[in-house]
């Protein structure tokens, strides 16, 4: 089959792909999102956007994780799906969003460590340490969030990625903060940056 032909083929596979994103049957549309994953092919990316709020928590997985492998062709629709009413499509796209590794994702999974479930907020958390001494001015200013929950992840990753710029700022934490839990995740995280 020459290169035309082939380009002809696939395109027409992805085109039958996102039309079946539509099909009544649930589990049509789960494997039409899994292949789409498997393409990483960007035109997929709005079928699987609108997939993410699909009446089927199956589906709904399944756009997330394949929006995930896609990649930063995806990095929108993530960054909309990180606002999603299922924990699990918040949850991979916390995670797909840290892999992309872009720069500009740090504030929106900032924001993400505010989220009401424990793994959305981890996710969120492993995500940003991935990310690494790009992502430590913008923890830093999330030590001063009115939410604990911020302050304890972002004092956990400060301690974790041990860049000095944040020892002033853990310090002040684990002296002044309001909440117990984050005063100790402070203290500890200080004691690492000093250590490194």
């Amino acid at each position: 089959m020459s290169k035309h032909a082939e380009d002809i083929a696939r395109d027409r596979h992805v085109e039958y792909l996102i039309k079946t994103l539509q099909d009544p049957e649930a589990t049509a549309r789960v494997q039409a999102a899994k292949l789409l994953g498997e393409l990483k092919d960007s035109r997929g990316v709005d079928g699987l956007s609108a997939a993410l709020f699909d009446g089927d928590a199956g589906v709904r997985r399944a756009a997330a994780q394949a929006l995930e492998k896609i990649g930063p062709p995806a990095s929108e629709a993530l960054l909309t799906a990180l606002n999603n009413p299922d924990q699990d499509v918040r949850h991979a796209a916390a995670k797909a969003l840290g892999q992309t590794g872009e720069q500009r994702m740090i504030p929106s999974l900032i924001a993400a460590l505010r989220d009401p479930q424990e793994s959305v907020r981890s996710q969120a958390a492993f995500a940003l340490n991935k990310m690494g001494a790009r992502a430590v001015e913008p923890l830093i200013a999330a030590l001063t969030s009115p939410d604990a929950n911020t302050r304890l992840h972002a004092a956990r990753i400060l301690g974790s990625v041990g860049d000095l710029r944040a020892l002033s700022e853990l310090q002040r934490l684990a002296r002044d903060d309001s909440d117990n839990k984050v005063q100790e995740a402070a203290k500890l995280a200080a004691e690492k940056v000093r250590g490194k």
